[in-house]
């Protein structure tokens, strides 16, 4: 028996290794309304080979950050209706009475997939975390309070670019000198990503 605490995640599922950080790469969301796909467990960034085919999709937004590794990527939600859960307490904050801030009731996981059958999965995925916690961790025992919200017009992920191949680096580069890729405000990569070289100023 390995003494490895993140031994399971190093595991490959099928779907291969991030040669970054070392552990399979796992289907799913890797955040609350991500577009389903393979993410990092590491650091829950979306697939370099998804991110660079939702680059070419139109419809498709990056937001800048601060960091010179990291973006976040918004596409096209294919299921804009369906309900999805948005935070959670381990309390009752309202005691029955909507959110006065975003008229939203406070459902238990049990009632909320009572009503929208869709988060079943989602309520599962809840469960399994929950399961791999320390048998003394209050999650066991305490009632999750959570809200929920239509999906949207959009899913959002992240995604470090130290995932990228040199090839899809070039490919990401070709893509903003083109102007083909929709940026977020201010409209342009403030802090530029770490591959980026700065323009040359004319003397």
């Amino acid at each position: 028996m390995t003494d490895d605490p993140y031994a399971k995640l190093k595991e490959d599922q099928g779907y291969g290794i991030c040669p970054v950080h070392g552990y399979g790469w796992r289907p799913g969301r890797n955040m609350a309304n991500a577009p389903e796909g393979l993410h990092c467990p590491w650091d829950g960034s979306m697939h370099p080979d998804e991110f660079m085919a939702y680059l070419e999709k139109p419809g498709t937004w990056l937001t800048p950050t601060d960091k010179n590794y990291k973006v976040y990527i918004s596409v096209v939600s294919d299921e804009p209706e369906t309900m999805r859960h948005i935070t959670s307490m381990t309390r009752r904050p309202d005691e029955g009475r909507p959110d006065s801030q975003y008229n939203r009731e406070w459902l238990t996981w049990e009632e909320a997939v009572e009503r929208h059958p869709e988060m079943r999965e989602e309520y599962e995925e809840h469960l399994s975390h929950v399961a791999s916690l320390a048998p003394s961790h209050p999650w066991h025992t305490d009632t999750h309070w959570i809200q929920v919200c239509p999906r949207g017009e959009e899913r959002e992920s992240k995604f470090y670019f130290e995932h990228l191949t040199e090839e899809q680096k070039r490919r990401f580069i070709d893509l903003l000198n083109e102007g083909k890729l929709n940026l977020r405000e201010p409209g342009f990569f403030y802090r530029r990503p770490f591959f980026i070289a700065a323009p040359k100023v004319a003397e």
